[in-house]
């Protein structure tokens, strides 16, 4: 069975009053700490950084690290050692991290792991493998929150930051009455330079791909809610249903009520056949062009 991660010890560990860590670090392995219980004093290099319950600490091999005795408070945590063999986690996990707020999920995590980390059991070892690869993604993903938002729509592995950035606004405030001067300050760009670079990179304008995430978000309310179409049109970020419906039917190829009996759940136009696959499957990135095509099932006269 191929793992990620390897469990090398767990334990609940109790740090009575009068008790600490002496400064270390460890070779070859990473150490977590999820404090439960007290308030204290942690360690990482010449750093200090107070305990409270529910932060949890990720260590990698080298990081010198200790607990400050306490006199005040008892504390409790949960410790994990384990090694990990996958590059991609590897190549994340390169510093320190420090959670103060990893919620429940991290906890539940963290004990399912500690309760099942040494087991022999192999669905035991599958399960822990998961909840490992689960709690060291959480982490990383929480700590590096200034990484670029990618779009939840299309591929743009080929478009440039700025081009991303203008995409990923747009399909985060599509529902708002955004102007082409809020999207420039946002990237801080000039709006005719930032609308120029955009047509070169995508063949479309800021407004056309404004205008196809407003319609396909409405395809999608179409598909599976039972809201009505005046009540789409304000929520995908229209003003009038008047310039919904002929938007709707330039990109659709059918006004939303044709639409509506044309299309189902099963069977749709939200996301286009795969070329590359013999069954047809349907593609959950395609590129700009096709999905602008895939989206029109009608011709609009």
């Amino acid at each position: 069975m191929t793992r990620e991660s390897t469990i090398l010890w767990t334990e609940i560990t109790d740090f009575p009053k009068g008790w600490g860590i002496k400064k270390h670090f460890h070779k070859n392995y990473f150490h977590l700490f999820y404090f439960v219980k007290g308030t204290g004093v942690f360690l990482i290099d010449e750093e200090k950084y107070d305990i409270t319950p529910g932060i949890c600490f990720l260590l990698p091999p080298g990081i010198i690290h200790g607990l400050e005795t306490s006199m005040v408070d008892e504390l409790v945590s949960y410790e994990i050692k384990f090694t990990i063999t996958d590059p991609y986690l590897l190549e994340q996990i390169t510093k320190e991290f420090i959670l103060t707020d990893g919620g429940d999920f991290l906890r539940e995590c963290v004990e399912f792991i500690q309760k099942n980390g040494l087991s022999h059991k192999p669905d035991k070892m599958k399960s822990t493998n998961h909840f490992m690869c689960a709690l060291l993604t959480t982490i990383t993903e929480k700590y590096s929150n200034t990484e670029q938002k990618e779009s939840e729509l299309i591929d743009t592995t080929d478009f440039s930051p700025t081009v991303i950035g203008i995409i990923t606004y747009i399909e985060s405030n599509y529902m708002h009455h955004i102007y082409l001067n809020d999207i420039a300050e946002y990237i801080e760009y000039n709006r005719n330079y930032m609308c120029s670079i955009f047509k070169k990179e995508t063949n479309v304008t800021v407004v056309d791909y404004l205008n196809y995430v407003r319609i396909r978000k409405a395809c999608e309310y179409i598909l599976y809610s039972d809201i009505g179409f005046s009540q789409i049109c304000y929520r995908v970020g229209f003003l009038n249903l008047s310039h919904f419906n002929r938007t709707f039917k330039k990109l659709v190829g059918a006004t939303p009520s044709t639409y509506s009996k044309m299309v189902n759940v099963d069977d749709n136009n939200l996301f286009p056949k795969s070329n590359d696959d013999p069954s047809g499957a349907q593609s959950l990135f395609p590129s700009l062009d096709k999905a602008l095509a895939a989206l029109k099932v009608g011709t609009s006269s």
